[in-house]
């Protein structure tokens, strides 16, 4: 009796490690792949910034040199 019950306790041990190194094995591939999908999609994000929306503000901004003060002049 000792014996058989020494074996499922150690047959339900090498179970539940088993388990948990399944789940953390699954766990840490979801976390990757889910901080690869938010990497990708801030790159993307900038790749349009830059390829668009970066040149449509660059075309309506102001020139800001012909706002500045000459000859050191303050402006009150």
């Amino acid at each position: 009796m000792n014996q058989t019950l020494k074996q499922i306790l150690l047959v339900a041990l090498f179970g539940v490690i088993a388990y948990l190194t399944i789940l953390f094995v699954i766990s840490t591939g979801a976390i990757l792949l889910v901080l690869i999908v938010i990497g990708l999609g801030l790159y993307g994000a900038y790749e349009l910034w830059e390829k668009y929306a970066k040149l449509e503000l660059m075309k309506k901004e102001e020139n800001f040199d012909t706002l500045k003060p000459e000859n050191g002049e303050t402006k009150c």
